[in-house]
């Protein structure tokens, strides 16, 4: 029976040694709030492979001010939405 690491077929096995080692970047992944992102965050939550248990990216955890910021750019572009042709939407 194979190891459980030579199974998954999702990463080479070269790759699955620079992620042990901790030679690949972990992917971030931030709010996009009217076309920008977090300047800068201050806690992650981690974001995990269903497949594998092990995580496989980070995201950025809102607080007060980015939930505050999402409420008035979505404020904002509501009006032109909703003028919007649904067909177009």
């Amino acid at each position: 029976m194979q190891s459980h690491r030579f199974r998954r077929t999702s990463m080479c096995h070269m790759d699955e040694v620079r992620e042990v080692w901790g030679l690949i970047d972990m992917r971030q992944i931030d709010h996009v709030i009217a076309g920008g992102t977090n300047a800068s965050p201050k806690r992650f939550g981690d974001v995990f492979d269903p497949n594998t248990g092990q995580v496989q990216a980070q995201v950025t955890l809102g607080d007060a001010a980015t939930l505050e910021r999402a409420v008035a750019a979505a404020s904002a572009a509501q009006p032109a939405w909703a003028a919007m042709n649904p067909q177009r939407r």
